[in-house]
């Protein structure tokens, strides 16, 4: 939809992507890439996932300025 136009980026203000680690597991880490070109530079990006393996980080570190890390141990969720 962004390549063909359909859908204009400029206006976009936020970008969320929940369950980044599942994402990253079904090999669309590619397309995510690619709809963040297509973003404003002052874009937010949120980042949800239940776990942090190295691919996450190095996203955070791709996409955000400064992210802010809210990290939770597995026994707090219980």
């Amino acid at each position: 939809m962004i390549r063909r136009r359909t859908l204009r980026t400029r206006a976009i203000k936020m970008l969320v992507l929940d369950e980044a680690d599942e994402m990253l597991n079904k090999g669309f880490k590619e397309q995510i890439y690619d709809v963040y070109r297509y973003l404003p530079p002052a874009t937010q990006v949120v980042l949800v996932s239940a776990t942090l393996p190295h691919e996450i980080l190095e996203m955070t570190s791709k996409f955000m300025t400064d992210p802010i890390r809210i990290l939770v141990k597995r026994l707090a969720l219980y």
